[in-house]
């Protein structure tokens, strides 16, 4: 949890982990923790992507795996908002 933001954005985080299994037994989620994008469930109702959507930037560092196959550099960045990130993607 990084200085400065609000209490929220630590039960945002405890609840995307809950989501993705990696919360512990009292619901927290771990000081740092990684997963794939396709791995965020869409249901319940889309809520986990809803959480993830609420992360702030300072919460996130996105990586894009590289693909061998790819004839395009990967750019990387240490934090990008997630509508971006889908812009970017699309």
């Amino acid at each position: 949890m990084p200085f400065g933001l609000e209490d929220y954005c630590a039960r945002v985080a405890d609840e995307l982990a809950g989501y993705l299994g990696l919360a512990d037994g009292e619901g927290h989620a771990p000081e740092r923790f990684s997963f794939r994008f396709g791995n965020v469930p869409v249901e319940p109702r889309g809520s986990a992507m809803y959480k993830l959507c609420n992360l702030r930037s300072q919460q996130v560092t996105w990586t894009v795996p590289e693909d061998a196959a790819s004839t395009q550099a990967v750019h990387t960045t240490p934090c990008t908002d997630l509508a971006q990130m889908i812009l970017e993607l699309a």
